[in-house]
This record gives structure tokens, sequence and C-alpha cells, in this order.
């Protein structure tokens, strides 16, 4: 199994993007810019592209791609001021991208925001009022819910202090959300976001690559069955029984359940390879309905205490059950890496309790926060982990 295992990484290296303009995270592009460019750290096939995205978003495309050098692809593009952009080199089925070899390059989302229009009238007074209650509602959530507030060792006073002149000056609320996402951004917690008027402004964006690969996984494992988005499935020649779960998320229940009843259909495999590699979350109960499967009698694989108003609550044991009926207790590898985290994270927290399992791969990235929401005066919310 351990030869299997590392067997899956040895393949063509994917191309990776070495540098974009805009670069991803970048909060005040200048809305004149008329041309995004994307940088390979390899030749690349100029045989096909894919710039993913859509909506208000996605910008408004003027010039189709083109390749300017043998690594290097623009895209000509309109801008709006004060708007925030959203777009991925590659992304999920639109693979693209490809190096000479016909290697996909890894996905990279890039995210980023144009200045303000500098003709823009300045904030009403009621806008200036509502605004400054909702910097006192967003400090309140920070002081009050947030978990992690004193283990970063941040300085929250001189933080709103720096930020507080860009906040009250917010024009909207749409814009006090950009900002307010920008202030946010010293926390690097992506279980940290703002929601308004049913759009989403995360306040990080981790910069992980992922060990791993489909379409080379894809190829190198016999029998290859895509079980939707986030399930694939492969017995190998002695018999072992390989499934990959590349995500928790609830959407992914139908195909969970599948890999499930496929697991408990499986008892007399010599060995299990259950791969979450690009697995970054969703929900733990998912997580813990595929670790009881191997799992003989209730074990402790965590603890947790959370932030109220009041302080901390005790710690609360979290606790994954035995299996209901038989479980498979023949040698199990899991394989894991720097994309896993929040709800993989504990699910690998899960594995590591069960005997017969083994964790192989890279290290986690090693994030949790099970976020609550906070309203703010401007219809905004905030969500900060508990």
């Amino acid at each position: 199994m351990l030869e299997i295992a590392i067997g899956l990484g040895l393949a063509l290296i994917p191309p990776e993007v070495v540098k974009t303009i805009p670069a991803n995270g970048d909060t005040s592009v200048d809305p004149n810019l008329t041309t995004i460019s994307v940088e390979f750290d390899q030749d690349m096939s100029h045989a096909a592209y894919s710039f993913a995205g859509g909506g208000s978003t996605f910008p408004e495309v003027t010039v189709q791609p083109k390749w300017i050098d043998a690594r290097t692809c623009t895209i000509g593009v309109k801008l709006k001021p004060d708007h925030d952009y959203w777009f991925s080199v590659n992304n999920g089925r639109f693979q693209g991208f490809k190096n000479k070899a016909g290697e996909p390059a890894m996905d990279y989302p890039v995210a980023f925001t144009t200045a303000p229009d500098p003709d823009a009238k300045p904030a009403s007074a009621e806008q200036v009022k509502i605004t400054r209650r909702s910097i006192e509602d967003l400090r309140r959530a920070i002081d009050t819910s947030y978990s992690y507030r004193d283990r970063l060792k941040i300085d929250w006073d001189a933080l709103f202090a720096a930020h507080d002149e860009s906040l009250a000056q917010a024009t909207s609320s749409a814009q006090f959300v950009r900002r307010a996402a920008k202030l946010l951004a010293t926390a690097e917690d992506l279980h940290m976001w703002l929601h308004l008027d049913g759009k989403t402004t995360s306040t990080h964006q981790r910069k992980v690559t992922p060990n791993f690969n489909v379409p080379t996984t894809a190829r190198q494992l016999p029998n290859w069955n895509q079980i939707g988005n986030n399930v694939a499935t492969s017995t190998l020649e002695d018999g072992t029984l390989y499934i990959l779960i590349a995500s928790f998320a609830p959407h992914a229940a139908p195909e969970i359940n599948k890999a499930h009843n496929l697991i408990r259909e499986s008892h007399d495999a010599p060995a299990m390879i259950i791969d979450v590699r690009p697995n970054s979350g969703g929900d733990e109960m998912l997580g813990r309905s595929i670790a009881s499967l191997f799992n003989d009698k209730p074990r402790v694989y965590a603890k947790h205490i959370t932030r109220t108003a009041g302080g901390f609550t005790e710690p609360v044991d979290r606790t994954l059950l035995a299996a209901t009926g038989e479980h498979y207790s023949g040698p199990v590898c899991v394989l894991m890496g720097p994309a896993n985290m929040s709800s993989c994270e504990a699910f690998l927290l899960m594995m590591r309790q069960i005997p017969t399992a083994t964790l192989i791969g890279e290290r986690s990235y090693g994030s949790s926060g099970n976020p609550k929401s906070h309203k703010l005066a401007n219809g905004a919310r905030v969500f900060v982990p508990s």
C-alpha cells in the first residue's frame, strides 16, 4: 500500500501560475486596466485556454485570449471602478490551460478589487451615522465572539484605528464590506467572511499547491469510475479499493453515500485507500459517516471550546461512534495534503484514532472554525469562528 500511495504522486509535473496581472488579492487595481495576463512556470500548449468564471464578478471581455510568448497568455478586459472581480485559471472540469505534454495546469483563482471612482460623491451624513454603528458592530463581533481573537496576538485596537477613516468614508454598504474584509484579512482566517445582498466576500485566500491532480491520478489507476464531481473509485489489480472523496460539502452527500455503500460492500478487499488530498472540508457529519465504517468502538478524536459573550464554554469531546454493523478491519491508507482543512481536518483526526489506518502525504492546512453570523447596522453580516 505504501508503494501505491507514493506512486500516485509520480507523474508529469503540472504547470503552475507564477504571476498574474492584476495579482490575486489586489484591492486597488486601476479600473482603466485593459489587459489581464497570466504567466506559467513552464512552456505551454497554445491550443486552448480556460479563464473560468461568470456573472457580475467576471471581467467584461473585449479581446479574446492570446499567447504573447511561450508561457504568458493575455485577455483584453473592460473594468468598472470600485468593483469586485473573480476568475480562475482552469477550474474543475475546465482544463484548457495545458503544458506541451498535455498536463493541465493547477487551478489558480484570482480575486481583485478595482479602485474607487475619484469623482464619486462623498457619503451622506445619514450614511456616515449608519457606518459608524456598523464599525461598532464589527468590533463587538471580534471582541466578544471571535474564538481566535487573542491567540493571534493581533493588536485589534491599532488595527481598527488604522482602518477607521477608510471604513467611515465608505459611500455604500458594499464598499464598507470590501474595506472591512481588508481589515479582517490580517487574521488570515478562511472561516471569516462578510455577506451582503446574497454575495459573500472572503477576507483571506490561502495559497497552497495541492499534492493531487485528477487527470494524472485517473490515468495511473485502473478501472477509474467517476461518481459525480466529488467521488471516484478504482479497484487495483490486487483487489485494493481506492476511493477519492474530494469534498464533504452538503451537496456532495449523494455521492458520499455511494462511497459509504461501496465500503460496506467491500469488506473482503485486502486493503483500502481513502484519498482526500483535494478535500477542503464541508459537513463534519459526512466525514464521520465514512470514518465510522472503519471504527470498532467509540473514540474521542478532538475536543473543542466555544466562544460566547460570557467567555469560553467547558471543553466538549468530539466522539467517533462505532460502525453500525460490521466494520472494515483491514488496513486503510489515508492520503492527505496541504489542501485539507476544516471538516476534512476533523476527518483526518478521526482516522488517526483508528489502529488499522495510516495517514500518508503532506501536512494538512490546519484550519477550523464553526463560523457564526453577526448582523451589522448597514445590513451586512460578518461571520467569525466561534
